[in-house]
């Protein structure tokens, strides 16, 4: 067996890895230092989104201890569970951060509705639906999440999967359908040799058996629903776009209001 990804793609995901920590530090370093006018929106940031960050980085950190990129068998039982944890705790605090620096943009800049109430709690956000919120930004940073579209839609369906429908999970094991059939004869011949105590022969079969299992670092809620997803590439591109859309919005916030 060989590791799921190419060298060329084990060498890409080890340059974002490793400058993880550095980029989230700077991120927080930014948004500590920065001067905000509300104390509320402050406290979004600060013990918000830059709080979520460093969870972000653990969660990818976790990920990459319990199965490593070059693992070349199946994991464990316990190693895919931990797994499946770490991303789903990833996947709801991607969207916190979303939502933490939405909350920052409102409340610095005061934005209202237009009849001068409070925007309500609930249009707080910063995806398409939030339409108050992205009217207000600036247009360089409502075309970058404006083409960021497929990646919110993909956000949102994972994280309503997770919270409402099915949890997300990682396949244990693959079997090429062309050994389908072998394999289910191993599965019946063990269980039969089992109940008969032939340990030693049902060990040697379930040795042929699990030669034919591989694994792919995917990850996934309904397989009806959506297409699963490599979740050591997808996330630390998450990351990527948290990162990307925090340092925007700290740019917004330092230029004055028109």
């Amino acid at each position: 067996m060989t590791s799921y990804y190419t060298d060329e793609g084990l060498e890409k995901l080890g340059d974002a890895y490793f400058g993880l920590r550095g980029r989230c530090m700077r991120l927080q370093e930014r948004c500590m230092g920065f001067r905000f006018g509300n104390e509320k929106a402050k406290e979004y940031a600060v013990h918000g989104f830059s709080r979520r960050l460093s969870g972000l980085v653990r969660c990818i950190e976790n990920t990459f201890s319990a199965i490593p990129p070059e693992l070349d068998g199946v994991p464990t039982s316990d190693a895919i569970h931990d797994t499946e944890i770490q991303v789903q705790a990833f996947i709801i605090n991607v969207f916190g951060c979303l939502d933490n620096l939405a909350w920052v943009w409102v409340l610095e800049r005061n934005i209202t509705k237009p009849d001068g109430e409070p925007v309500p709690p609930e249009w707080i956000g910063l995806r398409a639906p939030n339409k108050l919120v992205r009217k207000s930004l600036s247009d360089e940073l409502l075309k970058y999440l404006q083409n960021a579209g497929p990646w919110f839609e993909y956000l949102e369906d994972y994280r309503h999967a997770l919270a409402h429908r099915i949890p997300l999970y990682i396949p244990p094991f693959a079997i090429d359908p062309r050994n389908e059939a072998r394999y289910r004869e191993l599965e019946e011949a063990i269980t039969r040799l089992i109940i008969q105590g032939q340990l030693e022969e049902a060990d040697a079969l379930k040795r042929e058996r699990d030669g034919l299992k591989f694994f792919r670092p995917f990850i996934v809620h309904s397989w009806g629903e959506t297409q699963p997803m490599e979740f050591h590439v997808q996330m630390l591109a998450d990351f990527k776009t948290v990162e990307a859309i925090g340092a925007k919005m700290l740019d917004e916030l330092a230029r004055p209001p028109d």
